[in-house]
């Protein structure tokens, strides 16, 4: 697992395996594998990105300090722009933003570069996870 978070906008950070390239003012973005294989070799990964969340109707406290009603579901969440890239050694990936009940949308083929898959995250995807293979 590999990963970036808090204030990331205008900046690339980078990892061992990663690079973060994120839109986002804040924002919480992980990379891992779906098994104990290394990123790099991973035949499926899950990618994590999320930004600003909060309930339906929550409200904070005047000087934003706290929270004066705490709301209810569904949790409303700001789509994380952006994009990430990890090493691999696989010659096609396909990343697969999944929906809130678990199931998957399209699947969009990753562009390999020098050996890193390249990852556009997209509003357009209304995700915070993707599965990647």
């Amino acid at each position: 697992t590999q990963s970036a978070f808090g204030r990331l906008a205008g900046q690339t950070l980078t990892t061992s395996d990663c690079s973060f390239s994120i839109d986002n003012a804040y924002a919480s973005v992980v990379v891992t594998s779906k098994s104990t294989t290394p990123l790099a070799q991973a035949p499926k990964l899950l990618l994590i990105a999320s930004a600003q969340a909060r309930n339906t109707g929550m409200a904070y406290t005047m000087g934003m300090t706290g929270v004066a009603v705490e709301g209810s579901g569904p949790v409303i969440a700001e789509s994380v722009g952006g994009t990430v890239s990890f090493k691999t050694n696989k010659t096609a990936l396909t990343l697969y933003a999944v929906n809130v009940d678990g199931t998957r949308q399209a699947g969009v083929a990753i562009p390999i570069v020098s050996g890193s898959a390249v990852v556009q995250l997209k509003a357009v995807y209304k995700t915070l996870f993707y599965e990647i293979e």
